[in-house]
């Protein structure tokens, strides 16, 4: 149990001068912020991409643990011990390559084995970027033209080459120097990213690392170990924002329903947005059966940013928040199946 106590009034203000009162009202996320800003746990670096957490306990020692996921980071685990947070090391425990853009994480027993899994929503496998152990997606951020100015470059691999993501053009009016380099598309169509800026350059700049851009069940293995299980490929069409574990047809095993898409990329990517929810039917063992939209009757569409549950006397309904779009509710009816609320 997490007691956390405030004297007088509290607020929390936004960048824009708002209050939060999405965060003021959700003790456990206001208590994270909180511990955030007072101390700072062995290990934690502050990251503005750092986009969910929850306080499940991970080891099975009744008390909270702090588990930390974001883009460009990998899924990060700080162990209370005696009222300390220590950051779990993710060297050979299954989670050193795990780096990726993370969007949701929810925990439960998923395979009766006593201690608590994650299930986490990921960018998916169906859009422009691609990640694996061997060839990770990158971004550097430095001042390559030395205008004291950052810019920003995402690089991909090819058959063992690194190659940036942006087309001349838009490199060109971000670091003009480059147009002598390359004066036509032909020279700049092969260039690698070591063929366009120097060694020295690329050495000075900051780099992150994607390895894995598949939603995943994370099975605790027991001892700080876990095995990352991506989710069918149903699963992986777009960007999981929110992820809720229920048991959703009252069979005894845990279910997961996913959402989400992405609907803000910048003018040459095509958005994120072939998913339309997803329920994965749980058998007790860690494994999941996809369950069609004409089975499931989950209709998810849009730019989902969250889902909660909200129960009524007549059942529980599912509520989808969508980015920039009304609100969808989305009813478990007497089948323990899901249909819109219209």
């Amino acid at each position: 149990m997490i007691e956390f106590r405030t004297f007088g009034v509290a607020a929390l203000m936004g960048t824009d001068g708002e209050e939060c009162r999405s965060v003021l009202e959700r003790p456990k996320l206001l208590g994270l912020l909180s511990f955030l800003a007072g101390s700072k746990p062995h290990g934690y670096q502050r990251r503005d991409t750092l986009l969910s957490q929850f306080w499940p306990d991970v080891d099975q020692d009744r008390d909270y643990d702090l588990v930390i996921i974001g883009e460009w980071m990998p899924i990060t685990i700080f162990i209370q011990e005696d009222g300390i947070f220590q950051k779990l090391t993710n060297e050979g425990n299954g989670l050193d390559k795990s780096a990726g853009w993370w969007y949701s994480i929810a925990t439960s027993d998923i395979d009766k084995d006593g201690d608590m899994d994650l299930v986490a929503g990921n960018l998916g496998l169906n859009y422009k970027y691609k990640a694996s152990e061997k060839e990770p997606f990158e971004v550097y951020a430095g001042d390559f033209d030395q205008n004291n100015r950052r810019d920003i470059i995402f690089a991909y691999y090819q058959d063992g080459k690194q190659y940036p993501v942006v087309d001349r053009v838009d490199l060109i009016s971000a670091i003009p120097d480059l147009k002598s380099k390359f004066p036509k598309n032909d020279p700049f169509s092969v260039a690698t990213l070591q063929d366009i800026f120097e060694d020295t350059i690329l050495a000075k700049a900051a780099r992150l690392e994607a390895y894995n851009f598949a939603s995943a069940y994370i099975e605790n293995l027991g001892d700080g170990n876990f095995r990352i299980k991506p989710l069918g490929n149903l699963a992986q069409l777009s960007s999981q924002n929110a992820t809720l574990i229920e048991d959703v047809d009252q069979d005894g095993y845990m279910d997961i329903i996913m959402a989400g898409n992405n609907y803000a990329s910048e003018a040459e990517t095509i958005r994120n947005d072939a998913g339309i929810g997803i329920l994965l039917k749980g058998d007790g063992t860690g494994n999941f059966k996809t369950i069609p939209f004409p089975e499931s009757g989950l209709y998810a569409d849009g730019d989902i940013k969250s889902m909660e549950w909200l129960k009524t006397p007549s059942g529980k309904i599912l509520v989808c928040a969508r980015n920039n779009d009304f609100i969808k509710f989305i009813r478990v009816n007497q089948k323990k199946l899901l249909a819109e609320v219209h």
